[in-house]
């Protein structure tokens, strides 16, 4: 009977429009602690799964708050917490809710006044990585392609625009952002919270580098000659491209690792063999065509060189992403829509295969 009931549960929103009524944890819970069979319990919690993921899809169509859509979405996922497995819960947010915090963290207007910031979209990303709802790739992904890189672009055109004695507002808005970025209002010991996303971002390094160059771009304002304020102008990434750069790297430390394994096992003392290799992997470059390949493999989606005639465009390699012709020129993808080429985004074109 609770079987019957779960799968014939539809979601729907209460009287207010911001939260589910008869919410699945309500009235599944109570009756865990009963189903002892070792039959029953993964059966129930696979059928919860679905209606989970009903959920979510009913409030993408239908809330058209963000704020109201993303504290639904908690609402609805939290409880599962430790009842359902991480991956699931992720994979759940991944699909429904992180394209959302991508396009409303890339619409932040990052204001030079730092008061007048809302930061509302930033701490329901924090929040949903604290509660282990959002996978660390991902929390970093978005905070580095979407709100860094934003800021980033402000802080150039800022400095691009003033001179070298009026560094001083600029100076205190950049530690505001970091302080802001790096430590929580509460001022926790982030070592002691456990999956704390202010841990997350202070032991990164992509992140890390991101605000040396905002101290590169400031010092090129102060002492003129040393540094060049053009050379260090930022490039605007979405999260997407920033995921599968991440993955890619993360992979190629994994390979070195093994690399370095095999040579301490094997092939000590014979000579440099793989230690030259790893030495030579770990240097080296990820390039925009093999984050957009990770990207295509993390997404289930074939990525192939074009053959024949229209192999090339502007001199550049024709790939097959899925069944959509693209070419990629300075980080940036072009898809061929109705015989013309047009810069798109890497989201665009998975919803278009």
């Amino acid at each position: 009977k609770l079987t019957r009931t779960i799968m014939e549960w539809k979601p729907n929103l209460d009287e207010t429009g911001v939260h589910l009524e008869n919410r699945l944890e309500g009235w599944i819970l109570p009756w865990l602690q009963y189903l002892d069979h070792r039959s029953i319990v993964p059966t129930i919690l696979s059928d919860v799964a679905k209606r989970v993921k009903s959920a979510l899809s009913f409030s993408k169509r239908k809330v058209s708050n963000d704020n109201v859509f993303f504290n639904i979405c908690i609402e609805t996922l939290q409880p599962w917490s430790r009842i359902l497995k991480n991956e699931t819960l992720q994979h759940l947010t991944s699909t429904f809710v992180t394209p959302r915090l991508g396009r409303c963290l890339s619409r932040l207007t990052i204001d030079r006044n730092f008061e007048k910031i809302r930061w509302d979209t930033v701490n329901i990303t924090f929040r949903l990585c604290a509660l282990g709802l959002l996978s660390n790739k991902e929390f970093l992904g978005l905070i580095e392609g979407e709100l860094l890189s934003n800021w980033t672009e402000v802080m150039h055109t800022w400095l691009s625009s003033i001179g070298t004695t009026d560094h001083t507002q600029v100076t205190k808005y950049y530690l505001k952002w970091k302080t802001h970025i790096f430590h929580s209002d509460a001022g926790e010991t982030t070592s002691k919270v456990p999956n704390s996303p202010y841990q997350l971002l202070q032991d990164d390094e992509m992140i890390c580098r991101i605000f040396y160059g905002c101290l590169l771009m400031i010092q090129a304002v102060i002492q003129p000659g040393k540094y060049s304020l053009q050379s260090l102008c930022p490039v605007h990434f979405g999260y997407s491209v920033v995921v599968a750069r991440r993955m890619k790297e993360s992979r190629a430390r994994a390979e070195e690792t093994l690399q370095k394994m095999e040579y301490d096992t094997v092939g000590k003392g014979t000579g440099s063999g793989g230690f030259i290799y790893a030495s030579e992997k770990k240097g080296e470059n990820v390039t925009f065509r093999e984050v957009v390949e990770e990207f295509a493999r993390e997404k289930d989606i074939s990525f192939r060189p074009r053959l024949g005639s229209n192999a090339t465009k502007n001199g550049k390699q024709v790939f097959l992403f899925g069944d959509l012709p693209i070419y990629l020129e300075s980080n940036v993808v072009y898809v061929l829509r109705v015989g013309e080429w047009l810069p798109t985004a890497l989201d665009k074109l998975v919803s278009s295969t």
